[in-house]
């Protein structure tokens, strides 16, 4: 049988899968909590792995301790009634070469289907019991059968699925649905994947990442659709990019005057390398005629904030405003502060637009920025608030991207006409991710720390070991530095062990640091609560800081030299490195201590990566590969949308490959109209609905 045979029938491949043969009302349910609806979506649903189901040899060359097949015939069938009730089936299973026994406890049924004298396919792990070989509860199928060719003597597929949808249906079903409906399939973008360079049609490679007849087929195969896969987003980006790029006025700003060479000249310190550049970049960008789209990434420390006041000096310089928007408002107060100093001695005020405003001061504020009085605004998502408007936009800075969605960023832009954008993370993102998730904005890294930052030592203690922490703190406090302990709960809940930050800055302030000062703060307290608890440490009046993770960003003090996590197991990899870049800020050598007896492989596998990767680049490539790119960024809108198959890290050179044969389709084609571009055409537009650029407006 040949899964793409010829009993296909005319039906759409995005009708309801439920009238596959062998499926009916009751596994269509089953498929929907898969998130399989139609015959598309089910012919895409990839094995994650295979079993190697061919047969090697005769049974006298079969391996004990292997998992293997075996091809055999039935020579006799023992059943027996064991001394603790259990049934025991023993069927000999010979060939030409010797013979086998296979053994299977509680399973009668099976010794009507075994029948002596027929040759059978059996599959499952060899062992030596004293004098003979026998293979415990093998599977079974009958060689003359009609599975035969589906189950056994091959690859055979291994899919992802939900209770009581068993592996043998779901073969069946996909064996089923690939003979029905495979020759339907389109060998979409010939142009792009020549034979004769041995690339397989589209539907040889849907039929061989399913039922692979050799491991080659399977290998060039899957880099086919992994190259499919990178292609259609890699296109939807490249269409973005020619939008901005090509059909869009922007600001022209003014990047050579007075304004940019006075603040240059007032800095207190002197640019790093990577900064440098960065300006480079950021001075060629604005003067373009249309949108600046950058993203702006760095380790903790790196020095993103000058560069990004840089960006808002040169904005201001030909007369417009410019906005960063943070999502917390620690880090907000934190940026609103940090540009003060860095843009006051040029004569430039910084406002700070947040939530809990009293209404007199918002609506001077709201007036202010409408006139064009406030030039430059930090704030919080109160910046997207429909009352906020501009007279002036051309800069819109958007720090920790990742944590606000597309819209809200889209709604800020439109504010202004077509400002410029400059996106910020300080939780750095493996290559292979930003030109996929990023791939419209160009990539600035700041890969250098300012001169005199010392390495954090990173230290990973069991429970048992709480007496070295007990130390270490009380030493470093008398050294006169300050200490956080960050836990993953605000308060103590009725299930689970994991101690909270309310519970235990009581346990602390009661303890032998409550003469050093403990403070306490987390995202329940009032915004003036938090405010002047940050105040308090921050001035040195408390030495320990009790939190959660609401100082992950935008915390500095100088003075900390301790961070402690609490069950660092339960945190992910990329909040342990922003917690650990509260410390180390100044010159003194500074620790991070994560407390944990982890109790999952992933809680194991971050602990390990903290201790042994400093840079936050190293972390986040570990990162992505512990937890993969739809995970990376915690919501589905900001994962990768359709990478069945695609690998970033390890398909990198496939995804090169498929930005540049966008971008050059693209060029040659800025719509995707022509009938050979057709077929992608149709598959970016399911990426780019709901975005905030539609196919038909390019």
């Amino acid at each position: 049988m040949n899964p793409a045979g010829p009993q296909a029938q005319s039906q759409p491949l995005e009708s309801a899968v439920q009238y596959i043969k062998g499926v009916g009302p009751a596994r269509y349910a089953l498929l929907q909590r898969l998130g399989v609806e139609t015959i598309s979506d089910l012919i895409h649903y990839y094995p994650r792995r295979y079993e190697d189901r061919r047969v090697r040899g005769t049974l006298a060359e079969a391996a004990p301790g292997e998992t293997q097949a075996l091809r055999a015939t039935v020579s006799s069938v023992q059943a027996r009634r064991l001394k603790d009730g259990r049934s025991m089936l023993e069927a000999l299973l010979s060939d030409a070469g010797g013979s086998v026994v296979a053994v299977w406890f509680n399973q009668d049924y099976l010794r009507e289907i075994l029948q002596r004298g027929r040759e059978y396919f059996f599959y499952g792990k060899l062992d030596r019991h004293g004098s003979r070989v026998q293979m415990m509860a093998p599977e079974i199928e009958a060689a003359d059968g009609p599975g035969a060719k589906v189950h056994m003597g091959r690859m055979v597929p291994v899919y992802p699925l939900t209770e009581d949808l068993t592996q043998r249906a779901m073969r069946q079903i996909m064996w089923n649905t690939l003979a029905q409906y495979g020759p339907q399939l389109e060998d979409w973008l010939p142009q792009l994947f020549d034979e004769s360079e041995g690339w397989p049609p589209h539907p040889y490679a849907i039929r061989e990442i399913h039922f692979p007849m050799t491991q080659e087929a399977w290998e060039k195969a899957r880099q086919r659709l992994v190259r499919e896969e990178f292609l259609v987003l890699q296109s939807a980006v490249a269409l973005r990019r020619y939008r901005l790029e090509s059909q869009t006025q922007g600001v022209v700003h003014t990047v050579d005057g007075d304004l940019t060479r006075r603040f240059l000249e007032n800095l207190p310190f002197t640019l790093t390398g990577a900064q440098k550049r960065a300006l480079k970049h950021i001075t060629v960008d604005m003067a373009q005629p249309y949108p600046m789209h950058r993203l702006l990434q760095g380790d903790v420390g790196s020095g993103k904030t000058v560069v990004a006041a840089y960006a808002v000096v040169t904005a201001l310089q030909g007369g417009f405003q410019a906005v960063l928007m943070a999502p917390t408002e620690i880090l907000a107060r934190q940026h609103a502060q940090t540009l003060s100093e860095l843009l006051e001695p040029v004569g430039i005020e910084v406002v700070l637009l947040k939530g809990d405003l009293q209404a007199a001061r918002k609506q001077e504020l709201l007036r202010g920025l409408k006139a064009g009085k406030h030039r430059v605004a930090v704030g919080t998502h109160a910046l997207i608030q429909s009352d906020v408007e501009f007279k002036r936009l051309g800069l819109v800075i958007v720090d920790e991207q990742h944590k606000f969605g597309v819209m809200q960023r889209n709604v800020l832009l439109e504010k202004g006409e077509c400002p410029d954008i400059l996106v910020m993370s300080a939780t750095p993102i493996p290559r292979s991710l930003a030109l996929t998730l990023y791939g419209d904005l160009n990539l600035i890294t700041l890969d250098e720390l300012p001169p005199g930052r010392k390495p954090v030592r990173t230290l990973w203690l069991q429970e048992e070991e709480r007496e070295k922490l007990d130390g270490l703190l009380e030493a470093r406090l008398k050294e006169g530095l300050q200490v956080y302990i960050v836990y993953p709960l605000v308060e103590d809940t009725e299930a689970g062990d994991l101690k909270s930050a309310t519970a235990e800055a009581k346990k602390l302030a009661a303890g032998p640091l409550g003469r050093w000062g403990v403070e306490l703060i987390h995202g329940r307290m009032k915004a003036g609560e938090k405010a002047e608890a940050m105040a308090r440490f921050k001035a040195g009046e408390a030495k320990v800081l009790v939190a959660t993770t609401i100082v992950e960003v935008g915390v500095d003090v100088p003075q900390a030299g301790v961070m402690v996590v609490e069950h660092a197991d339960r945190f992910g990899l990329s909040q342990l490195h922003q917690l650990r870049g509260r410390v180390g800020r100044g010159t003194e050598e500074s620790y991070c201590v994560l407390v944990s007896t982890p109790k999952t492989d992933v809680g194991l596998q971050r602990l390990e990566a903290m201790t042994r990767f400093s840079s936050g680049f190293d972390i986040a490539e570990e990162d992505l590969r512990i937890r993969g790119p739809g995970e990376f960024f915690g919501t589905r809108q900001h994962g990768v949308p359709l990478l069945r198959l695609a690998r970033l890290q390890e398909d990198e050179e496939h995804l090169q490959w498929a930005r540049a044969a966008a971008q050059t389709l693209v060029e040659a084609d800025p719509r995707l109209e022509s009938e050979a571009n057709r077929p992608l055409r149709e598959r970016v537009k399911q990426i780019l609905e709901g975005s905030d650029t539609q196919i038909e407006s390019i």
